[in-house]
């Protein structure tokens, strides 16, 4: 048996922990290559899967604050936590960091959803073994009483935690991210390794969960692609994509619609320096602003929707536009499997690869290599 967390499976973070790994992904693998045939493509060799640790992978954990002490929700349950001392799903620093929070906590002071009352929602951790940057960003109601005093003892606070955000959350509203915060401590950029290439991205914006897979997924497009006139990086988020690959084409585009996303984007174009790379505010479904982009024959796309896929605007537009190859990674099979029936129309599949970003989990991504025939 996998099992090593106490909290399984009354937690709800984790749904696979009593399947042993190599069945996690040999499960995950098969999903893939079921989604695959569905779409009616054909596929010119097998496809794998590449695997991960099956523990302390996670750089970033949401964890719910409640009467009860500090957690996750009960699985089913919206409004029942499960607290937790540690999970073994995390990356070191961010259970170090949950340790502090929970001896740091007034159980009084939480947030209760059914009432909608109380003032601390949220303690979103984040760490990184690579580059030491830790973070705690604490999610609150603006509408407590006592959010003037919970703010206040956040700032005494003394933790080891490298930057510190205070973020405001109105009640009626479930989410652990957004643009109306302020830092206490350290810098609102946040800091990864990927390879050789270090990325800032926003405290309140998102990065790949984990870091070691997202590196193989970069490794993985790197090593097969030659380059050429024009990369347009889609749902490019601080460049993870866009920037690993730039040397090897003339002319790179980000396009991201997040700000935080695309402002940490443009700073890791200048550090790096960059000068071939350009990042644009844009949602993808108006890449049609652009397309300028894909006026040459040699031009390459990865495009990194959400789950539920590219919007059809984004898709029509590759149909017309036909760029040459279409790298397509997907954390949705069922959505991939969607857009490559349409795909198909243009394109061949050279190669496919899963890859397990969050083993204990049923979530598994896919990247897809199209080309025009």
């Amino acid at each position: 048996m996998a099992q090593i967390c106490k909290f399984f499976p009354r937690c709800g973070g984790c749904t696979l922990q009593h399947v042993p790994y190599e069945s996690q992904a040999s499960q995950k693998l098969d999903r893939v290559r079921r989604e695959l045939a569905k779409s009616g493509i054909k596929l010119n060799g097998p496809v794998d899967i590449v695997k991960s640790n099956p523990f302390g992978y996670r750089n970033r954990m949401d964890f719910v604050f409640a009467s009860r002490g500090l957690g996750h929700r009960e699985k089913g349950r919206y409004d029942h936590i499960v607290s937790v001392d540690q999970c073994p799903i995390a990356e070191k620093h961010v259970n170090k960091l949950l340790s502090e929070v929970r001896q740091w906590h007034d159980p009084a002071q939480a947030f209760d959803v059914r009432k909608g009352k109380g003032t601390l929602r949220y303690a979103v951790i984040r760490g990184s073994s690579r580059t030491g940057s830790t973070s705690i960003s604490f999610v609150v109601n603006p509408d407590s009483h006592q959010t003037s005093e919970v703010v206040q003892k956040i700032r005494d606070w003394n933790t080891s935690a490298t930057n510190m955000a205070v973020t405001y959350v109105p009640k009626r509203e479930d989410q652990s991210v957004s643009e109306d915060f302020f830092m206490v401590k350290g810098d609102k950029l946040l800091t990864e390794r990927i390879g050789k290439l270090e990325l800032r991205f926003s405290i309140q914006g998102f990065f790949q969960s984990n870091t070691a897979v997202a590196e193989k997924m970069v490794g993985w497009v790197d090593s097969r692609t030659d380059g050429g006139s024009q990369l347009v990086d889609l749902y490019g988020g601080v460049g993870l994509f866009g920037l690993s690959l730039h040397e090897r084409f003339d002319r790179t585009a980000i396009i991201e619609s997040s700000k935080e996303s695309i402002q940490a984007a443009i700073v890791n174009i200048s550090k790096v320096s960059a000068e071939n790379c350009d990042a644009y505010l844009e949602d993808a479904a108006r890449i049609y602003r652009h397309a300028d982009l894909f006026d040459s024959d040699d031009v390459t796309v990865v495009t990194d929707p959400p789950r539920g896929g590219m919007h059809q605007r984004t898709l029509a537009f590759l149909l017309h536009a036909v760029p040459k190859r279409i790298f397509y990674v997907s954390c949705n099979p069922s959505s991939m499997s969607r857009e490559l029936s349409l795909l198909k129309a243009r394109y061949h599949v050279s190669e496919a690869s899963a890859f397990d970003m969050f083993p204990q989990t049923n979530h598994v991504e896919t990247i897809v290599l199209l080309e025009k025939d």
